[in-house]
């Protein structure tokens, strides 16, 4: 399950991805609303643990999120369009 979101209410960070695979949830920081590979990245165990930290960091509430595809097999996972990881 991968969904993004943009932040209006942070200087640094402008858009985070969740992304949720068989380890666990990531938070994708970017500092731009292009897509392109994350500066910063988080770690939670539980989808609602991930969530919550948006909600109470980045003010995004459910309606925000955008879902989009989960990336192809190889394909980066911080970044929308399926590119291969050489």
């Amino acid at each position: 399950m991968r969904k993004h979101a943009f932040v209006d209410k942070d200087d640094y960070i402008k858009k985070v991805m969740i992304y949720q695979d068989n380890e666990g949830v990531y938070i994708f920081q970017y500092d731009t609303i292009d897509d392109t590979h994350c500066n910063w990245d988080l770690w939670f165990p539980s989808i609602d643990e991930a969530q919550s930290f948006c909600e109470k960091e980045y003010f995004i509430g459910e309606k925000n999120w955008i879902i989009i595809d989960d990336p192809k097999e190889g394909c980066f996972h911080d970044i929308i369009e399926d590119i291969k990881i050489k």
